[in-house]
């Protein structure tokens, strides 16, 4: 049987985006305290995301994408390859939970209760409307189908 070979890697996406970001805003708010330069608030390293938080942005994902952490996870545990040691599932999924952390601290500090209810707001307006998903979109999808149904042939 071969010897299983470690896989386990810091990969870039945690690097840039969990210490390097976060080394360089913890950098910048120690200057702002010790007033020896201005408080810059927090920026990620967007990852290809540009930047618009309004909307519910669908790509506001990548500056925390943990991709790589999901293939490394699968070809441990499948054993793929020359395969991987338990200490690899450890490394890869510390670096992967560590990046979904941040996502959701970063997801909840841009969306606040006043950004959430006037998104609820659009939404339930467009629910509520005689010309919105539900009335036209569901119940129209079924009205026509059940028309087809009983069509004549």
């Amino acid at each position: 049987m071969a010897k299983a070979k470690s896989l386990a890697d810091i990969r870039e996406r945690f690097q840039k985006q969990a210490i390097n970001s976060g080394k360089a805003t913890a950098n910048n708010h120690k200057a702002a305290l010790l007033n020896t330069g201005q408080r810059a608030w927090y920026v990620v390293d967007k990852n290809g995301w540009d930047g618009v938080i309004a909307g519910g942005s669908s790509d506001m994902g990548k500056p925390f994408s943990r991709d790589e952490h999901k293939e490394d996870m699968a070809k441990v545990y499948r054993g793929q390859g020359d395969g991987g040691l338990v200490g690899d599932m450890m490394v890869s999924s510390l670096q992967g939970d560590y990046l979904g952390t941040q996502e959701r601290a970063f997801r909840s500090r841009h969306y606040n209760r006043v950004s959430a209810t006037l998104q609820a707001a659009g939404r339930n307006y467009g629910q509520g409307h005689e010309a919105g998903i539900l009335e036209r979109g569901i119940l129209g999808y079924v009205q026509g189908i059940a028309k087809g149904a009983k069509a004549k042939k």
